[in-house]
């Protein structure tokens, strides 16, 4: 790679995260504090979902992200330093300790990505139900059965990356590449399966599905006479919602998409980056996925708009009984 490529990597992994991430950490927030004072959006099942999402994304930010961050802003690589200390001292402690720590973050950052793109595989689900079985969504779709579904993913997913918290070392020489690599290929190939694969072959059935459901029912109500059209005003709201989180479940394959098949690729020839360059970009493109949720739920949604600007107003009217 170039000097002005290597140049060029090395500002954005600098500049990128912080955005990324006061945008990000700002929006889920955001985001679940707004579903959690509104009483009119806690009453959807659909806030059971956007909470587990939101939570995930919040997390996902939080831990590898920010930590990967901080690497490339201080050039203290606890990885590097605790596998130098395990090989050239006798005393263990450190690597230990590190170990504890390096294996934490990592966990949870897989664990909570892995949630994220499985919950917006739920969410696509949920709204392929209430656009083609509207009536029946309400006995299918219940607060308690989609928590527990939520639930029952997320222990999977706990399960499912265990591993990384037992396995014996964190780095090992890999000779195919002549480079230390963290826990082999074991986390990688885990989360394209989570995170890729299985979402994918759910979230683009279900997505074309609920357009061609949209379509029809554009076209249906067009018969209809006003008097039947005023009497349809919660189907136009929902009709709304399914948009708003089609824009969400569209976005996450665009913006993920790029960065995957960049990794598949270099895993499957063994090489860690093919284009270093390349990769940083669709790399940081794909952590902003977990960001951007909150301008679909704002801009598109008016009922999520209204509840947020509400609890805004709150805010306000708190602060100032305070100062008074």
């Amino acid at each position: 790679m170039h000097d002005d490529e290597i140049s060029a990597a090395r500002w954005i992994s600098l500049i990128a995260p912080p955005v990324i991430i006061f945008v990000g950490v700002g929006g889920n927030i955001a985001t679940i504090s707004t579903i959690l004072t509104s009483k009119k959006l806690t009453s959807r099942v659909l806030s059971v979902v956007l909470l587990f999402l939101s939570f995930a994304d919040l997390l996902t930010l939080m831990s590898g992200y920010f930590a990967k961050w901080l690497v490339n802003v201080t050039s203290f690589d606890l990885e590097i330093i605790a596998e130098i200390a395990y090989r050239n001292t006798s005393d263990h402690g450190v690597y230990y300790k590190a170990e504890v720590i390096i294996k934490s973050v990592h966990y949870v950052y897989y664990v909570c990505s892995t949630l994220s793109s499985t919950t917006v595989a739920v969410l696509s689900i949920e709204r392929l139900i209430a656009s083609a079985w509207p009536l029946k969504a309400s006995i299918w779709l219940t607060h308690k059965r989609t928590t527990c579904i939520l639930l029952t993913l997320l222990v999977l997913i706990l399960i499912l990356y265990s591993p990384l918290l037992f396995m014996e070392h964190l780095l090992y020489y890999n000779p195919e590449t002549g480079v230390d690599d963290f826990l082999g290929d074991f986390p990688l190939w885990t989360s394209m399966i989570g995170i890729c694969v299985i979402p994918f072959t759910i979230i683009l059935p279900a997505n074309i599905t609920s357009i061609l459901v949209l379509r029809r029912y554009k076209e249906n109500r067009k018969s209809l006479s006003q008097k039947a059209i005023s009497g349809i005003h919660h189907s136009r709201q929902e009709v709304q919602l399914t948009l708003t989180l089609l824009g969400v479940s569209f976005s996450f394959i665009l913006l993920t998409l790029p960065n995957r098949i960049i990794s598949i690729r270099s895993m499957m020839i063994h090489k860690k980056l093919l284009n270093q360059l390349s990769f940083i970009i669709t790399y940081h493109i794909c952590k902003s996925n977990f960001a951007i949720n909150i301008f679909f739920y704002f801009f598109v949604s008016s009922e999520f708009r209204e509840e947020f600007y509400n609890m805004c107003k709150r805010i306000f009217k708190c602060s100032k009984k305070e100062e008074n």
